[in-house]
């Protein structure tokens, strides 16, 4: 006759349901942190390339602005307008007398 006693294998069997949680858990827990790493080297990778178009579009806008001042494009645009290079200007200045008397 054999007699059985559920009881006694009761703790075997919370134990091993305990550390198979855990083992599930756990797991779990790594591949959503796996996710997350992949997803922000993503992004990272996604921002570096982001950061060198805008560095070429930059250097192209400075190039052309370069372009735009540049001394002879200058003054043949001001020649083209009728202005003349003045070798002496003459700057507005103050009378002394006023300049003093605001102090």
């Amino acid at each position: 006759m054999t007699i059985i006693q559920p009881h006694k294998n009761r703790p075997l069997m919370r134990f091993l349901l305990l550390l198979f949680l855990l083992l599930a858990g756990g797991g779990a827990f790594c591949i959503f942190e796996y996710n997350a790493v992949a997803e922000a080297r993503q992004g990272i990778t996604a921002a570096r390339e982001a950061a060198v178009k805008a560095q070429a579009s930059n250097a192209d806008l400075k190039d052309t602005l370069y372009r735009m001042i540049d001394p002879g494009v200058l003054r043949a645009a001001a020649e083209g307008g009728g202005l003349t290079l003045v070798r002496d200007p003459q700057y507005l200045q103050s009378a002394p007398w006023l300049s003093a008397s605001s102090r």
